[in-house]
């Protein structure tokens, strides 16, 4: 997420009178570096799972498009990604194959 997308967010969420949680460091990290999406899927409980999967293996991960689908209507066409650093993709790939074959 550029700076711009990001001041954006912020402003809507201070004109909406919300407070928006900043992100932790490590997040930051994640936000600046090459990342790839390891998982795609419009169920949210899924993508919960396999980010505590990678979480309990060290692997950091990120929710993209958490709330993308508001721009669609809240129809739900638009699948969330579960995006990993670059070279944590191999080994997060591999873990969410052997925990989630369907996903897959």
């Amino acid at each position: 997420m550029d700076t711009a997308s990001l001041f954006a967010l912020l402003l809507v969420d201070r004109l909406a009178g919300r407070q928006r949680r900043l992100l932790p460091p490590q997040k930051i990290r994640l936000y600046n570096s090459g990342m790839r999406a390891v998982l795609k899927s419009l169920d949210p409980v899924m993508l919960n799972y396999a980010a505590n999967l990678l979480e309990q293996e060290g692997i950091e991960s990120v929710v993209f498009d958490t709330h993308a689908s508001v721009m669609d209507g809240s129809m739900g066409f638009l699948p969330r990604r579960l995006m990993v650093l670059d070279e944590d993709f191999g080994r997060a790939e591999k873990l969410l194959r052997d925990a989630l074959p369907e996903a897959m």
